[in-house]
């Protein structure tokens, strides 16, 4: 009777010792649940090589909008996108370059020198961009198109908006273009603002590689 004891008070030993030991339950919590936070974007402007970016540095530049008719004609429009400028404006600064303000621009330069910039009369650009004292000139083009969708009768605007970098030395030093389509109505306004904050910045990447590859 008593052999058979023994190995029972063994038993209850171990049982007592095992519950003494942490236990690790399941976590079901919200702590448990929480999704993965994805690290945040590498900014643009990091993405510049280090050596373009201080040979750039400070240097002075000025933007221009000019909108594309329907017969081909350009005209300036500074006003009418004046929302836009300063998305542009912040990620040339964040870039390292010195823009010109709208107002700067405006009263430094003749709308008849600004004529004959958008027509390419290189003479004209040179004399009157040298003169504000800026090192590039960048002009955002923006072509529109509204069409009717034929499927569900809505317009449709079609946004090109092109970006054209220019060396008051002279020349066309760097291109980027960017696109999009929209059933907003027939204001390009809206799109033109939406597509330029959302690409503006890797723009600005591929013209300061056209900038330094060149040797500009």
């Amino acid at each position: 009777m008593r052999a058979a004891v023994l190995p029972f008070v063994v038993f209850l030993a171990t049982l007592a010792a095992a519950g003494a030991a942490p236990v690790h339950a399941l976590d079901l919590s919200e702590r448990g649940n929480r999704p993965q936070v994805a690290p945040p974007p590498v900014p643009a402007a990091a993405l510049i090589d280090p050596a373009c970016r201080r040979r750039l540095a400070g240097r002075k530049i000025a933007i221009v909008f000019t909108e594309v008719r329907e017969d081909g004609g350009r005209l300036i429009r500074q006003k009418r996108y004046a929302g836009v400028f300063p998305i542009v404006a912040d990620a040339l600064r964040r870039a390292g370059m010195t823009v010109y303000t709208q107002e700067e621009i405006n009263r430094q330069i003749a709308q008849e020198e600004m004529r004959r910039f958008l027509n390419n009369e290189a003479d004209a650009a040179l004399t009157a961009f040298r003169r504000l004292g800026a090192a590039y000139i960048l002009r955002a083009t923006i072509e529109s198109r509204a069409t009717m969708n034929p499927m569900i009768r809505v317009k449709q605007v079609g946004v090109t908006v092109t970006f054209a970098l220019s060396s008051s030395a002279g020349g066309i030093v760097g291109q980027a273009e960017m696109s999009t389509a929209s059933f907003t109505g027939a204001d390009p306004l809206p799109v033109v603002r939406d597509i330029v904050r959302e690409e503006i910045d890797r723009t600005v990447v591929d013209l300061y590689d056209s900038v330094c590859s060149r040797g500009r």
